[in-house]
Order: structure tokens, then C-alpha cells, then sequence
């Protein structure tokens, strides 16, 4: 049974810049009494990943009403993420 299981998780945060797609398709699992050690150049992921598996990134808050002096024209805005994984909840592995 895993402690821990994530499956294709995907984070991306809306900047001035655009879309920053700082997490892309990373699975792991974690076995009951195993030892994961994550290794990687800095800025590769690695605590977004974790903070996203355990659901530490902040929703983004709702969008204001699109207005006409609006310039994002659609993109995302800057402080937003997103993110989409197929995983247990950190919640049911803690409790297990």
C-alpha cells in the first residue's frame, strides 16, 4: 500500500510574463516505510512539487469581470496557479 502516490502532476503559474509551467507530468510513489530523496539544480521543481503534492500552493482567487480597458486579453494573471494531478489526497495517505 503507498504512503504517498502522485500521477502526472502539472503546476503552472500565471506571470506578467505569461503561463510559467514550473511542474510538468512528475509521478512518484512513496511505499510505507520508504525513503524518497529528490535531487535537482536549483529552480528545477523539486518544492514546488512537493508543496503542490501536499496542497500547500493557494488556490487562485476568482477573476474580476473582464473590462474594456482590460489589456491581459485572456492570459492568466500574475500570482495565479493552476494545477492538475491525478493522486490520492495527502489527507487519506496520512491517514492510512
Amino acid at each position: 500500500m503507498s504512503l504517498l502516490e502522485v500521477r502526472d502532476l502539472r503546476v503552472e503559474f500565471g506571470t506578467y510574463g505569461g503561463l510559467v509551467k514550473a511542474v510538468r507530468g512528475v509521478s512518484l510513489e512513496l511505499e510505507r516505510g520508504k525513503t524518497l530523496g529528490v535531487v535537482g539544480k536549483s529552480g528545477c521543481g523539486k518544492s514546488v512539487t512537493f508543496q503542490a503534492a501536499m496542497g500547500l500552493i493557494p488556490a487562485p482567487p476568482p477573476a474580476p469581470a473582464p473590462s474594456s480597458s482590460s489589456s491581459a486579453c485572456g492570459s492568466p494573471r500574475p500570482g495565479s496557479a493552476s494545477i492538475t494531478t491525478r493522486s490520492s489526497s495527502p489527507a487519506a495517505c496520512a491517514s492510512a
